[in-house]
């Protein structure tokens, strides 16, 4: 089964159907308890979705090099790629993977990084802005803007020389603190 579709589909979509559900709740005092619930369910989504695209991935290079099959499930295993580990070995099998069938493959260059991150972050404002979400969640909102201040390209898309040092996990961190989850989980 092929999955692409899954994995390419944005996680964005999450949260515009988060936005969209949430129009109807108003943004008064007596909606704080369904925002609550909401922004917690949307959490989960978007996590739950990730790990599903994370596994896929696995199953798709997996369905392309039986090497790769054999060395990912049996010999080094993963879970259910929720832990940060898990996601970093996820990557670096698909830069090998990548690099097997494109010897000349570089990881993104400093201004790709730094575009795609502009694109995503444009991306997250203008789905939150217009939305009430923003507005009942004003503080996280500025959470996130606060912690979106301090990441980088050095944070996003590096080759495995310099690939998720603990210097470049701060803001991910920084973050599951504010939404109260154990950043060891994630």
């Amino acid at each position: 089964m092929n999955h692409n579709s899954f994995i390419l589909n944005p996680i964005t979509s999450i949260l515009l159907d988060a936005t969209s559900v949430s129009s109807g709740i108003g943004s008064g005092i007596e909606t704080f308890p369904v925002l609550d619930y909401v922004l917690q369910s949307v959490f989960l989504k978007m996590t739950g979705a990730q790990e599903q695209k994370l596994k896929c991935i696995c199953w798709e290079l997996a369905t392309n090099d039986y090497e790769y099959r054999y060395h990912r499930f049996t010999k080094k295993q993963l879970g259910e790629c929720s832990h940060y580990s898990e996601k970093k070995e996820i990557y670096k099998d698909l830069i090998i993977q990548i690099k097997k069938h494109n010897s000349s493959f570089s990881v993104l260059s400093l201004e790709e990084r730094n575009k795609l991150l502009k694109e995503l972050n444009n991306s997250i404002v203008a789905i939150f802005f217009e939305s009430n979400l923003k507005t009942l969640a004003q503080k996280k909102f500025n959470d996130y803007q606060a912690i979106w201040s301090n990441i980088s390209n050095v944070h996003f898309a590096c080759d495995s020389n310099n690939l998720f040092s603990d210097k470049n996990s701060y803001s991910l961190k920084a973050y599951m603190k504010i939404i109260y989850i154990d950043s060891e989980t994630v």
